[in-house]
């Protein structure tokens, strides 16, 4: 009994860590500490409004809070909650888009609260979904400028990789990222990554020359060839659909209508004429190399790539998924993990996962692992600003590539 009484005081304490770290973190968002988004802050406003101010909602919190086991990030807790009202006020806003304009007026806190209590009412035809969500789901985006990172490693790679080369992406979500890379600089379909500024390390002001070049490589015509994406979810389900679009864009993204329409046109696209991008459906933990290769036609990959997936896993799922990795890479390649963390300074055979993503800049970094350390040890390429990879730090893991001290990239 004594055990038992022990087990569950551990579960409660670990519970209400959990719901605490969700209230700092929407007071750290409240205050502007970890977003530029007005409407991110006054959506955080809002909702501790209401967790202080209604016993239903505080209800509804705490019982996302108490079974979220899965979830350690406050970060991650934060992003859920968000995504889960946001896909609300995006189907509201299609179905009457004068009394549910979004996301324009919700830069202020009174429209969110008046939302949050109309959606979230006892009885509310919305309520079920959104506590399921909540119980079920994480996070979902498709980040495209994330892949701008796997594009510069694969220019900085010539004469290492394959050509055209072979990527498998772990966790690929709508296979948007692939598709990207698939699609060459000179085609009719313009998609453009965003302009990356570099900052020198030593005297934290922009490397204007880096940049230029880290810019000029995003133009690499190598050429992607038969790839692959994994996802546990069914990347054509309606409901799979939806939930990543809400997972993708934060509220003032979904005001630049040139980046949603190149959201859509990648959602549409099927295969590439000068790749196949396929996708199967799989859990990564679990997933049978030998069925993989069968599916594939022994397909593996210079690059096998992880975005954004690994700190949604427990500590012994993240290892089972990349000893996959390690089963899928050639000899030659490389496993890239992006992700809210960093390489262990004690022991550069395991990386260290941020709970907070945003409480400083520079937690979203490029690793890398190769041959050359046996597939084992991690070493840093990029430190990104944050998860939008538009501002990054060049690491000291670019010296495994055979490119960089000819474009001077050394770091």
């Amino acid at each position: 009994m004594g055990a038992e009484i022990l087990h569950g005081t551990a579960e409660l304490n670990a519970a209400l860590q959990r719901r605490n770290g969700l209230l700092e973190e929407l007071h750290h968002t409240e205050m502007g500490r970890t977003t530029s988004d007005p409407r991110l802050a006054a959506f955080a406003g809002a909702v501790l409004l209401e967790y202080d101010r209604s016993p239903f909602f505080k209800q509804i919190i705490d019982r996302y809070a108490f079974k979220r086991a899965d979830i350690e990030q406050p970060s991650m807790a934060e992003n859920v909650l968000f995504r889960a009202i946001q896909k609300q006020e995006l189907r509201r806003e299609l179905l009457d888009g004068v009394r549910y304009p979004y996301p324009e007026p919700h830069d202020s806190i009174a429209v969110w609260r008046r939302d949050l209590q109309e959606l979230t009412a006892p009885g509310s035809q919305e309520l079920p979904e959104i506590e399921d969500d909540l119980a079920h789901r994480h996070s979902k985006a498709n980040i495209v400028d994330r892949y701008k990172s796997f594009l510069f490693l694969l220019a900085l790679g010539r004469g290492r990789f394959d050509r055209p080369t072979n990527i498998i992406d772990f966790g690929c979500s709508q296979n948007h990222g692939l598709k990207r890379l698939a699609i060459p600089p000179d085609a009719t379909l313009q998609f453009d990554f965003s302009e990356t500024t570099l900052i020198d390390r030593s005297s934290g002001t922009s490397d204007v020359r880096a940049s230029h070049t880290f810019n000029t490589l995003l133009q690499y015509t190598g050429g992607v060839g038969d790839s692959v994406g994994i996802d546990l979810d069914d990347m054509h389900a309606p409901d799979v659909r939806e939930w990543a679009k809400t997972s993708t864009f934060k509220p003032q993204e979904l005001l630049d209508v040139q980046t949603v329409a190149k959201y859509e046109i990648l959602d549409s696209i099927g295969n590439l004429p000068n790749a196949r991008i396929n996708f199967l459906q799989r859990n990564i933990v679990t997933m049978d190399i030998e069925d993989f290769k069968e599916q594939t036609g022994g397909l593996s990959g210079d690059l096998v790539i992880m975005s954004a997936l690994l700190h949604q896993l427990s500590p012994s799922n993240r290892l089972a998924v990349i000893e996959k990795a390690r089963q899928l890479v050639k000899p030659n390649g490389l496993i890239v993990i992006q992700d809210f963390a960093r390489v262990n300074p004690a022991d550069k055979t395991s990386l260290q996962f941020y709970k907070h993503w945003f409480a400083n800049p520079y937690r979203f970094r490029t690793l890398i692992t190769s041959k050359e350390s046996q597939f084992r040890e991690f070493s840093e390429v990029i430190q990104w600003f944050d998860g939008r990879c538009k501002v990054g730090k060049l690491g000291p893991g670019l010296r495994l590539l055979p490119q960089t001290v000819r474009y001077g990239l050394s770091s």
